[in-house]
């Protein structure tokens, strides 16, 4: 996956001199993968995995992305923080 590009909508170092909500709906569209992505269905259950901190039962232990969407959403989880 390295040597791949996982073909991110618009990935750029965010302006954090005024942040605000829509900044960060702004910043997190630019981090999703599109489709045929090689990141899609590349990621590991790492909720699953031996290790895993359960801090928080009920949040910590949770199969959700950074936008509420469940995973995996195919066969598996998609690489990164967002499940297309």
């Amino acid at each position: 996956m390295y040597d791949q590009d996982p073909l991110l909508a618009a990935p750029a170092v965010p302006d954090t001199s005024s942040p605000s909500l829509a900044q960060l709906d702004t910043i997190l569209a630019g981090f999703e993968i599109a489709s045929g992505s090689p990141a899609i269905d590349a990621g590991p259950d790492v909720v699953g995995m031996d290790g895993h901190p359960d801090w928080h039962p009920g949040r910590t232990d949770t199969r959700w992305d950074l936008q509420g969407d469940a995973r995996p959403e195919g066969g598996a989880w998609d690489l990164g923080a967002d499940e297309r």
